[in-house]
């Protein structure tokens, strides 16, 4: 996107668009270098507790309000070949949603 190589009407061909919120968390991008340098909550992950509620794969949760909306960002350690002590990448970045028992799959990350 950045590139212009393709832009939102490409990725809205998407049968996952609407399913799985693709613009909202496009969107939530504009917020990620704010929720990064702020004082934002961060979590680290028990991977044995927090697998009931997601399959994201993660080490920590940062949680940051913006205006009404709680926005997540999963962050994983750098285990092949990090480039510094403790480096991390984030896995997945989007707006918190109330998901419904009968829902089976969850959002992709």
């Amino acid at each position: 996107m950045l590139n212009q190589k393709f832009g939102i009407q490409d990725i809205q061909k998407s049968i996952f668009f609407d399913k799985w919120y693709i613009e909202e968390r496009l969107k939530a991008f504009y917020h990620l270098e704010k929720m990064l340098d702020s004082n934002t909550v961060t979590y680290l992950i028990n991977n044995k507790r927090y697998i009931q509620y997601t399959s994201i794969r993660a080490d920590y949760l940062c949680e940051r309000n913006i205006d009404a909306d709680i926005l997540y960002l999963f962050v994983v350690r750098e285990q092949k070949s990090p480039k510094f002590l403790n480096e991390c990448r984030g896995c997945s970045l989007f707006t918190k949603h109330s998901y419904t028992p009968s829902e089976t799959s969850s959002p992709p990350t």
